[in-house]
C-alpha cells in the first residue's frame, strides 16, 4: 500500500513541479497539489499507524524509507511554503 501511494506521489510531483515551471499553461496546479498531498499524509499515516508501532522499519527495505521521507519531506516543503505566504 505504500509503494502504490509513493508511486503516486512521485508521478503527480512531475506534474506539480511542471505547472509551477510554466505557469502559462492551463495546467491544474491546485488539483496535482492536492493529490499529492492526499498521497503523502496517507504514506506518513500509514507509518504512524502500522509501520512503526509494529516495529517493521527495522526490516524494511531502503526503496520503503526513501518513500516515506520522500512523502514527509514534501509535507514539510507544502506546509512551509503555506505558512510563509500566509505570515510573510
Amino acid at each position: 500500500m505504500v509503494r502504490h501511494r509513493s508511486y503516486r506521489l512521485f508521478v503527480l510531483s512531475f506534474a506539480v513541479q511542471h505547472a509551477l515551471d510554466k505557469p502559462d499553461l492551463s495546467t491544474d496546479l491546485a488539483l496535482y497539489t492536492t493529490l499529492c498531498f492526499e498521497s503523502a499524509v496517507k504514506i506518513v499515516e500509514i507509518t504512524r499507524d502500522f509501520i512503526g508501532p509494529r516495529g517493521l522499519l527495522r526490516y524494511a527495505m531502503d526503496s520503503t524509507l526513501i518513500y516515506i521521507t520522500y512523502a514527509a519531506s514534501f509535507l514539510l516543503k507544502v506546509s512551509l511554503s503555506l505558512y510563509a505566504s500566509q505570515h510573510g
